[in-house]
Parts: C-alpha cells; sequence; structure tokens
C-alpha cells in the first residue's frame, strides 16, 4: 500500500478573502494514491485503487483547513488532468467572495465547477471557519450536533461478519447487503436465509439501479413483513413517480444516485416517492451543501443517511461530521455508512484517525477538537514537500 504525493503547479496557491481579516487564504493541493484491499465490488465494476487530491487552506496566522477530492467512475471527473483544471476552477471561485458565507460554501456547481472538486475547496475552508470558532465542524453546522456518530456494517457474508451480526442487539446491527447482481429469485432466497439467522439485524438492500420497474415490484412484494429497514435505488432507470408508485407496496425506500442533484431531490420530496435521502457530501458540493440537502429532507419527513465514498481520511472524517450534525437536529436514520477508512490504504492520517475515532464497530466519534480535528496531526511529509 503506497502513497504519492505530488508538487501542484505554480497555479495551485489562489487566494481568496478572508471574513476575520486574516488574508489571503492560500489553497494548495496534491494528490494521494490510495488502495482497496481486495478490491471493492460494485455494479460498475471492481475497484481496487483510489487517486484523490487533498486541499490544503491556510490563512495568514498559520490556522489550516483540509477537503479532499475524490471523484469516481461515473459521479463526477475522473481523469487527473481534469482534476487539475477543476481545482483551479474551483479555487478561482472564491477570488470573488468578499467574505466566506456558509451560503455560499453550498453552492456547489457555481461557475461550472464538479461538485467533486467544490466540495475539495468547501470542505477545507469550512474547516478553517470551524477551527477560527473554536468547535468541531460538526457542531459549527448544528449547536446540537452528536459526538459519537452511529453505524451501519458493509454485510461481507464472512465469518467475522456473520460473528458481528450474532452478537447484534438494542441499538446496534445495520448491515447493508449489496443486492442486484444475481437473478432477483436466488437473491431473494440469499436475503430471506440471512435475515433468517440474524433475526436483530436491520437490513438496508442496495440493489444499485439494477433491476426494471417489474422486477423492483416482485422483489419489494417479497420482502413485505421482513425486517428491512430500507430498499436503495431498486430502478435502473428511477422517476420519481415510479419510485413514488413502488413505495406504496409498503417496504421503504431510498434514494441515493438518482439524488445526487438538487433538482432531482426536490422532485423526489415533491412526488413523497422515498423515506430516505442517501446523501453522500463529497459528491454533491461538500458539508454546507450536504447539511442543506438534508435540512431539505428532514424539514419534509424525509429521513437522511450520511455516507463516505472510500476517500482518504480527511473525506471520511468530513462525512463523518455532518452525519453528527444531521443526528443532533433529529434528521437522521439513525446509523451512516461512513466505516470505510479501514478498507483504504496508502493515507497516513489513516491509522491515527482510526485510533481516535473508531470503535472498530458501530459508532465513529467525531470528537471535540477544532474543524475536522486534523490539527494535533502532523501535516503528511509529502505535502509540506509540496508546498516549499
Amino acid at each position: 500500500m503506497g502513497v504519492a504525493e505530488v508538487a501542484g503547479p505554480s497555479a495551485n496557491r489562489v487566494p481568496v478573502v478572508d471574513p476575520r481579516s486574516r488574508a489571503p487564504v492560500t489553497l494548495r493541493w496534491f494528490p494521494l494514491s490510495l488502495t482497496l484491499g481486495g478490491g471493492v465490488e460494485t455494479a460498475r465494476g471492481t475497484l481496487r485503487t483510489r487517486r484523490v487530491w487533498r486541499v490544503r487552506a491556510e490563512d495568514v496566522a498559520g490556522s489550516v483547513g483540509w477537503g479532499e477530492a475524490a471523484p469516481l467512475t461515473g459521479f463526477g471527473l475522473n481523469e487527473v488532468p481534469g482534476w487539475e483544471r477543476g481545482l483551479e476552477r474551483a479555487a478561482a471561485r472564491w477570488t470573488s467572495v468578499a467574505t466566506l458565507d456558509p451560503d455560499a460554501l453550498g453552492s456547489a456547481g457555481a461557475a461550472g465547477t464538479d461538485p467533486f472538486l467544490h466540495a475539495a475547496v468547501a470542505t477545507a475552508l469550512a474547516d478553517l471557519q470551524a477551527s477560527w470558532a473554536g468547535v468541531p465542524l460538526a457542531r459549527w453546522l448544528c449547536a446540537t450536533a452528536v459526538d459519537r456518530v452511529p453505524l451501519n456494517r458493509l454485510w461481507l457474508d464472512d465469518a467475522s461478519t456473520h460473528a458481528l451480526a450474532s452478537g447484534c442487539g438494542g441499538a446496534q446491527g445495520v448491515f447493508k447487503l449489496k443486492v442486484g447482481m444475481g437473478t432477483p429469485d436466488q437473491e431473494l432466497r440469499r436475503v430471506h436465509g440471512l435475515m433468517e439467522r440474524h433475526p436483530a439485524v436491520r437490513w438496508r438492500l442496495d440493489a444499485n439501479q439494477a433491476w426494471s420497474f417489474a422486477e423492483a415490484r416482485s422483489w419489494l412484494a417479497g420482502l413485505r413483513g421482513w425486517p428491512v429497514a430500507y430498499v436503495e435505488e431498486p430502478l435502473a432507470s428511477p422517476t420519481a413517480s415510479q419510485l413514488a408508485e413502488l413505495r406504496e407496496l409498503g417496504v421503504p425506500l431510498a434514494a441515493d444516485e438518482s439524488a445526487l442533484l438538487p433538482s432531482a431531490r426536490r422532485a423526489l420530496l415533491d412526488e413523497s416517492a422515498v423515506d430516505v435521502l442517501v446523501i453522500k457530501p463529497n459528491a454533491i458540493g461538500g458539508p454546507v451543501a450536504a447539511w442543506h440537502a438534508a435540512a431539505e429532507a428532514g424539514r419534509r419527513g424525509v429521513r437522511v443517511t450520511l455516507t463516505s465514498m472510500l476517500e482518504g481520511a480527511v473525506g471520511v472524517q468530513m462525512a463523518a461530521h455532518v452525519a453528527a450534525a444531521v443526528e443532533g437536529a433529529g434528521w437522521g436514520t439513525g446509523a451512516h455508512g461512513v466505516a470505510t477508512l479501514a478498507e483504504v490504504g496508502g493515507d497516513p492520517w489513516s491509522e491515527a484517525l482510526l485510533a481516535t475515532a473508531s470503535d472498530g464497530a458501530w459508532t465513529w466519534q467525531v470528537g471535540d477538537l477544532p474543524g475536522l480535528g486534523f490539527g494535533h496531526l502532523p501535516a503528511p511529509r509529502g505535502a509540506l514537500e509540496a508546498e516549499g
């Protein structure tokens, strides 16, 4: 598991206006090469490596905020040259902002900015502002944010996962199971078997847009009466009206990929098409954009699950802080998908973050350090060399 850190060009230092007269804030970035253990199977193929860009925002007093751009194929930019140009555009977005208004930090897509790249810059600047305020990013978003984020776990169908499921009880025991990779009949039999074997588990089934409307209807009919928390993205070509029709079968539904754009989220909410929105902060523009999306859903009675996207330490920690804020506001589903960092290698901060944040099972502690909490960690060696 290796890590590559490379200096960006001189153009990667773009000053932005600082509302506390600690200007200019300087943005710098460098890439990290991450590995994904034995690979992660998704409906889009097997992921074995990730290449992300880490963004550093520093004011004249030496305060630092961190962000991370982690695009995935099918979700945004994926070529390194595109990332470099996009970061320049995302950074330049702030040169015309008189103050770093939190609402402006949520304006993903402004000036043609890719939301992943906007998220990197917006996260670094939000981290910096929370640090100025002396509070964790979660409490900067929501004063009543929780300290520990309840987690769901990914079902791996191995001995350790079965042992963890067998010990479930109380508020614990939410597993996410990937479906949609076999025939519906075969998978439904497998799911029924798992539910019978582990009756205390609450199941989140993620179909990754694998089924036709008829297949989804058949699947959902076969799940009525079983302990299903929700079925995520059942339709290959989802529309709000179709999801609303499927929801009438009585099995809770969740939207993820089909809710990336603000217009799509509004359509889903207007049609009462889903019970849950799954929000990936790094895919929609960062922590403030995610907070706004969660607030819109929560105020209309739709619960919210926050998830990470196999990012490095900064991306995962940001998603966890948003989840802590959402739970504190009363909009959360009670379990969030941010327990992915242990599956990712090559990040020099992962070990330290896991040691302080993860209990290895069911909760993630965001802590009480200012911002994202990376101020107590040494900067990656390569980052310091890149900035010199």
